[in-house]
């Protein structure tokens, strides 16, 4: 289930249990602030989230050139290139190959940390479903 979908259950069923003018701006204060806050948080997810989807197809893209340029700089011996030229080449090369590795690494700390952030907002959602689901029944 999405996260914007869980926020708009929880301002649903706050509406319904607690006043329906929620909708609309009104109610407590405290609650307005706990749904703009979760909606801060919601979107600062998907922030991140397309974020890093912009930055894995920038990285395909640069292994891709990588991989051109390093067939490149392979076939360099058969064009008289210099030697001191092509070990040039090829160390821009290894010092590409060694940012692409901490590249990936950030990414994949950034993928963990959306891991972490979207199990917090779906706990702090849910937990408010609960609430408002006991709130709501009869005791």
């Amino acid at each position: 289930m999405s996260l914007q979908h869980l926020w708009a259950e929880v301002s649903e069923k706050s509406s319904d249990v607690l006043d329906p003018t929620i909708k609309y701006g009104g109610g407590s204060e405290l609650w307005r602030n706990f749904l703009t806050q979760c909606s801060e948080l919601v979107a600062l997810y998907e922030e991140i989230e397309k974020g890093l989807s912009i930055a894995v197809a920038f990285k395909e893209a640069a292994h891709a050139a990588y991989e051109t340029a390093k067939n490149s700089v392979a076939k360099l011996a058969e064009h008289q290139v210099p030697d001191d030229q092509v070990q040039e080449f090829a160390g821009n090369l290894e010092e590409s190959a060694r940012e692409m590795e901490r590249v990936e690494q950030k990414d994949q700390k950034t993928r963990r940390e959306l891991v972490r952030l979207s199990n917090l907002i779906t706990v702090i959602l849910t937990g408010a479903i609960s609430g408002l689901d006991e709130l709501k029944s009869p005791k």
